[in-house]
């Protein structure tokens, strides 16, 4: 696992700051697929990225805010030496308080594959993440930390207070 504070540009905060946390930003409904009861763990998001097993055919950025996220994406891997052949999925997410304490345990896709997170806001503390690999851990929320992990079980806690916005992506 990698935690970063330090990988995004000031123009990458700057676009996290003023588009991503900013009134304009357009979040949609999403039904939460981890869920069993899907009305109790509804989140807004912004697809940026389909998986590819969703997308049409020639469908590749499903948001014209793209580029930003795929510069942020490129600052994390190229600082950290991270190999990619391909971007599987990228979404924004943004969580608040709910009736359960947290998201059902998930894997992201069934195959192999890497993970990397970017907190853009700091939220509450108990927002964490929790990675079920060989060993627990539990990453806290943080402004501008990425963290990449390989794709493991996990969950979130949903925070007590507020909110959370998060960008997902998944890629091998």
């Amino acid at each position: 696992m990698i935690i970063d504070d330090n990988f995004l540009t000031q123009k990458n905060k700057e676009y996290i700051d003023q588009v991503i946390l900013g009134d304009n930003f357009p979040y949609y409904l999403q039904l939460a697929i981890t869920s069993k009861d899907k009305k109790e763990q509804t989140v807004l998001g912004h697809c940026v990225l389909r998986r590819k097993e969703e997308r049409s055919t020639g469908e590749y950025w499903n948001s014209e805010h793209h580029p930003y996220f795929i510069d942020m994406f490129n600052n994390f891997t190229e600082k950290h030496n991270i190999e990619y052949n391909e971007i599987l999925r990228c979404s924004v997410y943004l969580t608040f308080k709910s009736t359960q304490e947290s998201c059902d345990v998930h894997n992201d896709h069934h195959f192999p594959h890497k993970q990397l997170i970017i907190y853009c806001n700091d939220c509450d503390i108990h927002a964490v993440t929790t990675l079920l690999g060989d060993e627990t851990e539990i990453i806290s929320p943080k402004k501008y930390r990425g963290v990449c992990f390989d794709g493991v079980p996990h969950f979130l806690t949903y925070p007590k207070q507020d909110y959370r916005i998060v960008i997902v992506y998944t890629f091998k």
